[in-house]
């Protein structure tokens, strides 16, 4: 079984649901083994050469292997990107989540759509 079955056969209750002993760093989540080509050919084809940039690509292209049609809320720590909770779209958990932190730290945690490569909400 390659990674990437194993990661999405993992039950839902295993991503981030909002209680810190659940949250995760992306790094310390395995990489699926088809993000390295994906993102050497976006580097390739867009002329891409700065690692800062590639490791921004590298992060995008893995949440959108990991999560595809997911919304996640994050922090982003010197660490890296920290992953508080990974729910449907507009679930109502991310809003009693984020409704019940304290505003000084919901200042600095964000929440985002990850697309996947099939969706129809992209433009062509």
């Amino acid at each position: 079984m390659s990674t990437t079955e194993s990661v999405k056969s993992m039950p839902e209750r295993s991503w981030p649901n909002g209680d810190p002993s659940t949250w995760v760093y992306l790094d310390d989540i395995p990489t699926p083994p088809e993000v390295p080509p994906l993102v050497e050919a976006v580097c390739r084809r867009e002329g891409i050469r700065p690692k800062k940039h590639k490791d921004s690509i590298f992060r995008e292209r893995k949440l959108m292997i990991l999560f595809p049609g997911k919304e996640i809320v994050y922090k982003q720590t010197d660490r890296g990107l920290l992953l508080l909770m990974v729910a449907e779209p507009l679930s109502p958990e991310i809003g009693s989540f984020l409704g019940a932190m304290p505003r000084s730290e919901r200042t600095q945690v964000h929440r985002t759509y990850i697309f996947s490569d099939h969706d129809e909400s992209l433009p062509a």
